[in-house]
């Protein structure tokens, strides 16, 4: 892809990401409004996974078909993206699973309902991308990207590890 081309993707696809990501975050957190109602509050963690899964696979994973859009695309030097990167905690690689067998697809895999290990720390989730994003600005060629996708990223939390 040309600069101009990922520009136009993140523009329109990663900026959507990290806005998706977000206000689903914070509507688990605020929304009272949710407590009350099964099928929205599902629908959010269901939003919120995914657009996390996706982020996450974006910033870790190269690219697994042809037409993949990874953040190496848009770093400078992608080895000393991924050396400072490092590899992926294992936190989002089970947020990649989770969502995965429990949400995209209908599998043995998902939890009966009362296990307790069927809930989602979405705040822990969020802020758990915020860092490797946080790196991923640092690294990322300006020229391809919209603006609106460092501008979104510089108003995130700096984020932590596991």
């Amino acid at each position: 892809m040309t600069d101009q081309e990922l520009r136009d993707f993140a523009a329109d696809h990663i900026y959507y990401e990290l806005l998706m990501l977000h206000e689903t975050a914070m509507g688990l957190k605020w929304r009272k409004d949710l407590d009350s109602d099964f099928a929205l509050k599902n629908a959010f963690i269901e939003s919120f996974t995914i657009h996390a899964r996706v982020l996450a696979l974006f910033l870790y994973k190269g690219p697994k078909w042809d037409d993949d859009v990874t953040a190496e695309q848009y770093v400078r030097d992608v080895q000393k993206w991924k050396a400072e990167r490092g590899d992926i905690p294992a936190e989002l690689q089970e947020v990649i699973d989770r969502t995965g067998k429990e949400i995209a697809h209908l599998t043995k895999g998902r939890r009966p309902p009362g296990d307790p290990k069927k809930g989602w720390t979405i705040e822990h989730v969020y802020v758990l991308l915020c860092k490797p994003l946080h790196l991923f600005l640092r690294h990322a060629d300006p020229a391809r990207l919209d603006v609106r996708v460092p501008a979104f990223i510089q108003e995130l939390p700096p984020g932590t590890t596991t």
